[in-house]
């Protein structure tokens, strides 16, 4: 194909769809959402002054794989000193759990990162480096996202729990902000001006062909 931008377009529709399927039916969501759960703990165990965050495999719908659970100490204080109040020796405290599609809200755009770079004729050391940088871009995206998300939950149960905002105008903001960037589609755009940063300015969509210099024998006549 003489037109290198199509050919450079197909190859990327042809590695993402390829990468989909495998995806799909190799246990790839799956991977990805254990993944997902384990750097969410890392971040997010405890929240904030006293909040708690469980984070477990969801299996209950088939839309979703993952289920947090929110509580707080201060809740926990207080429910024990109710009980003792009342003379109760057992008492019970009332979670807010929400589950979430990790796929639908990273691994999607990391996945089009990856077959943009895949596709886009530049050296193999300039992918490298775009997928070192501009993945730790996208994932440094990700941690941000669940640690917005799990402040507006605190926030929203702010007089349960004893922690987040309690202005209605902050509390306001928040919730615009994560509605925005819980969209799938952002991450996609990110995925995309994050290619655009690390790859655009290499590409080579005429690599000049290697010159070989070849010495010529000559010979004298006698």
């Amino acid at each position: 194909m003489k037109n290198p931008i199509i050919k450079s377009l197909l190859l990327f529709l042809g590695i993402y769809f390829t990468l989909l399927v495998c995806v799909n039916f190799g246990g790839g969501k799956e991977q990805f959402a254990n993944f997902y759960r384990s750097q969410a703990e890392l971040f997010y165990q405890s929240f904030g002054d006293g909040g708690e965050v469980e984070i477990k495999k969801y299996k209950k719908e088939k839309h979703f794989d993952t289920l947090f659970i929110l509580t707080s100490k201060k809740q926990k204080q207080k429910a024990i000193q109710t009980a003792r109040r009342q003379g109760a020796k057992t008492t019970k405290i009332k979670p807010v759990k929400f589950p979430l599609n990790t796929w639908n809200a990273a691994g999607l755009y990391f996945l089009f990162f990856l077959s943009l770079i895949l596709a886009t004729p530049v050296t193999w050391k300039n992918r490298v480096k775009a997928l070192f940088l501009g993945g730790f871009i996208l994932y440094a995206f990700m941690i941000a996202k669940i640690g917005l998300s799990l402040w507006l939950k605190f926030s929203i149960y702010h007089e349960r729990f004893g922690l987040g905002v309690e202005s209605d105008v902050m509390l306001n903001a928040i919730n615009y902000l994560n509605n925005i960037i819980s969209v799938p589609f952002l991450g996609l755009i990110l995925a995309t001006l994050t290619w655009l940063f690390f790859c655009f300015p290499k590409i080579q969509l005429n690599p000049k062909p290697k010159v070989e210099i070849k010495a010529l024998e000559s010979s004298e006549v006698v």
